[in-house]
């Protein structure tokens, strides 16, 4: 949902609005379910389309995502800080056939995200 919602800002496509928001729904619905184990990597996720949308100059589409990492515990924030500034390769090996490396931002998003997380 994260390259999605990046693919569909990108292009200006209409479907970012729903998607967004059903990729905002991700965290309170696992919450309901009980499925705590995978909250952090979806926040990760918010991290990293925050940044995204910053450095395009989208404050007001990576606000809802700024607000839920707000709500984070401090602990989760800072393995979170520390995870996105330390991802340097664009490119993941496996033995699938993902090859993207979902935690990579470059240089210009992780800048425009430090000033916000550093806030929180």
């Amino acid at each position: 949902l994260n390259i999605l919602c990046q693919k569909a800002w990108q292009c200006g496509s209409p479907v970012l609005e729903p998607v967004l928001e059903s990729f905002l729904e991700m965290e309170p619905y696992l919450e309901r379910h009980g499925e705590r184990e995978v909250l952090y990597p979806v926040r990760k996720m918010y991290g990293v389309l925050a940044g995204h949308f910053l450095a395009g100059g989208a404050l007001s589409l990576a606000q809802p995502l700024l607000d839920r990492l707000r709500a984070m515990p401090e602990k989760e924030m800072d393995w979170l800080k520390e995870e996105l500034f330390a991802t340097t390769e664009p490119y993941f090996w496996e033995f699938t056939e993902r090859k993207v490396n979902f935690n990579y931002m470059g240089e210009l998003q992780k800048e425009s995200l430090r000033p916000y997380l550093e806030q929180l």
